[in-house]
């Protein structure tokens, strides 16, 4: 349904009476950690699958003899999926009532799809020399078929994270969601460590029975791991049955409304979850360069002081950038298990700062017209949503608590460690600030061993980025009773996340073409520069992130 500006500014007040009785509001029992990690375990096995493009699709399309240039417009995939691809999915499974539930069966079929993916990734070069006798046409059809594999495996990860995001928000309390999303930090973390500690080894080593090449025998592993991390997830965790919803639209009709209606799908967020996407635009287009081309720019730096004879060793050079990366998972890992615990848990205050909320300047009465959606006359549609919002609410558990009192030894630990004043809306400035530091001292950095040190300093930026915004999205989104739509709104919050990493592509190549044919030293250091522009955008999601800290800080 389209909106105008005045509609969203005078939308019907959502009483707490037919919030209610709402049959979305039903309740959710508490999760165990076992739970939990079953839940978010397809996350391990989505980052693990995702890392061989990081680590190795750089280097592979380079090694096809693609020029930097093209390379940026190939990975342009992974945000051109994250906009259509993931809002889609999102609108599919919110309609979807099967008998294992609204999101697993997109998992399982993404999950298939990934496999093929890697397979076509890893045997694309073999699949052309065995057909075409021509070497040029060999390599122009081996670029196509390894542009195609990408292409789909940004599918395939796509669905399964947006799937999984969604499983979190649907099957997990509010006062859990920060708990749960710290939980899929880990896995992307130990994921992220398996895939880039699996990169840096030779694997065609470990493997020569196999006679495959180090990319393949990656691809093989990625690919069962993805497979048995969905696999778990689907088995151990059970969904919500909603009740069957009555749709005015049908799935097309939907998910075009969806896209033409963007701009007012936007405007009717939230106020919290509105500010919560501006910083991850501005954040994702600093991050979008460094995850794609870090490997190659630790590499540049390797071969431009790499002993004599290996001045061309591309192999070694990019087991170099692998091992900057596993020293970014490990870091990450290890932040994404310990920051929670630093966290100031304001539960014994809340009762005397909720006191306060009705006077918060920053309490604002939205509306919300993403869902559009009828459930019966108990139920109010989507489309006439308001809700009242403020940073702090009596009736709400704290968004900065991670831990819910029922966990007593980490509650014990986390009291003896926690840092006062210290919020997840501080934290996630703070991680902006330091990534964009970081991006600006390649000005200064002129080894490997430097660049690597860097990369791993990183790890702690990449830990608050991969837990606390889902953290703060989810949460409210229990908070404000959307659950049933939580397909579509985390659509709309991934186009945030997907659209800045094309427009990073856009001026990557913009820069590359700039510095293609001159001098050596410059040509190499145009990655350093797209760096160093993303680093400039993580100083303005840091800006942006100040609208989310208490209005006294």
């Amino acid at each position: 349904m389209s909106v105008d500006e005045n509609q969203l500014e005078n939308g019907q007040l959502l009483s707490s009476e037919n919030e209610a009785s709402s049959p979305f509001k039903e309740s959710i029992p508490s999760r165990s950690s076992l739970y939990l990690i079953a839940l978010t375990v397809s996350l391990l096995g989505v980052q693990l699958t995702w890392s061989v493009e990081l680590g190795y699709g750089t280097p592979y399309l380079f090694s096809l003899g693609l020029r930097k240039e093209w390379t940026s417009i190939i990975w342009i995939a992974g945000p051109l999926t994250g906009i259509l691809i993931q809002p889609i999915a999102g609108i599919l499974s919110d309609r979807v009532n099967s008998r294992i539930g609204r999101r697993r069966p997109f998992m399982l079929c993404a999950s298939l799809l990934g496999t093929f993916s890697l397979f076509l990734m890893g045997w694309a070069p073999d699949i052309c020399l065995f057909i075409f006798s021509n070497e040029v046409l060999m390599k122009r059809v081996t670029i196509v078929l390894a542009t195609i594999s990408i292409y789909l495996l940004d599918v395939a990860v796509n669905v399964v994270m947006a799937s999984t995001r969604s499983l979190i928000v649907d099957s997990v309390r509010s006062d859990q969601q920060h708990e749960a999303n710290s939980w899929a930090g880990r896995m992307i973390g130990v994921g992220n460590v398996l895939g880039y500690l699996l990169g840096y080894l030779p694997l065609y080593r470990i493997f020569s029975f196999l006679n495959f090449t180090q990319l393949q025998v990656f691809c093989v592993l990625a690919s069962i791991s993805l497979v048995l991390t969905v696999t778990i997830t689907t088995i151990f965790v059970s969904e919500r049955r909603f009740p069957p919803v009555e749709h005015e639209k049908s799935v097309a009709g939907e998910i075009f409304e969806f896209f033409t209606t963007m701009r007012q799908s936007i405007t009717a967020l939230p106020f919290t979850l509105k500010r919560i996407c501006f910083v991850q635009f501005f954040a994702y287009f600093g991050w979008f360069p460094f995850l794609f081309y870090i490997t190659t720019y630790v590499g540049i730096l390797y071969l431009r002081h790499a002993p004599k004879g290996h001045e061309e060793d591309w192999d070694m050079a990019t087991r170099q950038g692998s091992f900057a990366l596993l020293l970014f998972a490990i870091i990450s890992l290890a932040a994404n298990t310990a920051l929670p615990l630093l966290l100031e848990d304001t539960e014994d205050d809340e009762e005397d700062e909720s006191s306060d909320a009705s006077n918060n300047e920053y309490n604002i009465q939205e509306r919300n017209d993403l869902g559009n959606i009828r459930t019966g006359t108990n139920t109010p549609r989507l489309g006439n949503l308001s809700e009242t919002t403020s940073f702090r609410s009596e009736n709400e558990p704290s968004r900065r608590r991670l831990l819910p009192s029922s966990r007593s030894i980490m509650t014990t630990i986390s009291s003896k460690v926690q840092i006062k004043g210290l919020t997840l809306p501080i934290l996630w400035l703070s991680s902006h600030v330091l990534f964009g530091v970081c991006m600006l001292s390649t000005i200064f950095l002129q080894t490997s061993w430097q660049a690597q040190a860097m990369v791993a300093i990183c790890g702690l930026s990449w830990a608050c980025t991969l837990w606390i915004p889902y953290s703060l999205f989810s949460s409210e989104i229990g908070k404000l009773g959307l659950r049933e739509s939580s397909g579509k709104m985390i659509g709309v919050h991934n186009v945030f996340i997907s659209a800045p990493q094309v427009l990073s592509t856009i001026i990557a190549t913009i820069v590359f073409i700039q510095s293609e044919g001159s001098h050596r030293d410059i040509a190499d250091n145009s990655i350093a520069w797209v760096l160093r522009i993303g680093g400039i955008s993580a100083f303005l999601a840091a800006y942006q992130c100040r609208h989310l800290l208490p209005i006294n800080f």
